[in-house]
């Protein structure tokens, strides 16, 4: 194999084990502050609020964080950053596979899918959040 060949080996198994590798628990939250779920249980849309180190008096539920659609497994299809997590306490509005709050975000799942491919998807959408490529509400308005 050519220095190239290696060179492009390698990318490939860097760019596969950051995607096995990917924070496991990022873009999860153990109480998020409201799930709403599609009328057929295919989705579910979770917001979460990233958790504040320190905040000014009366500025605690000024924290961003995640909208994150998640199919009946619980692997990620979708994730919005939200800069004002209150804002996103309007009512879901789903149509099939998709989730909309007006103003705030749109997220499109797709059907059900292998379970590696889900996994891929899933870390794929953890790896975009920690480096924070992941679509901003204001892509919204």
């Amino acid at each position: 194999m050519t220095r190239r060949g290696w060179r492009w080996t390698a990318a490939g198994a860097a760019l596969a084990a950051l995607v096995v590798l990917a924070p496991s628990r990022w873009m999860d939250c153990d109480r998020p502050d409201w799930v709403s779920r599609a009328p057929d249980g295919a989705h579910s849309l979770t917001a979460c609020a990233r958790p504040m180190l320190m905040a000014m008096p009366g500025g605690g539920g000024d924290n961003d964080g995640w909208l994150v659609l998640r199919d009946a497994r619980g692997f990620i299809q979708g994730a919005v950053d939200v800069s004002l997590i209150r804002q996103t306490s309007n009512e879901v509005r789903w149509a099939g596979r998709t989730a909309s709050i007006p103003l705030v975000a749109t997220l499109h799942g797709g059907p059900e899918r292998s379970l590696p491919v889900a996994f891929a998807t899933d870390r794929l959408w953890r790896l975009r959040g920690l480096v924070g490529l992941t679509p901003t509400d204001a892509e919204f308005r």
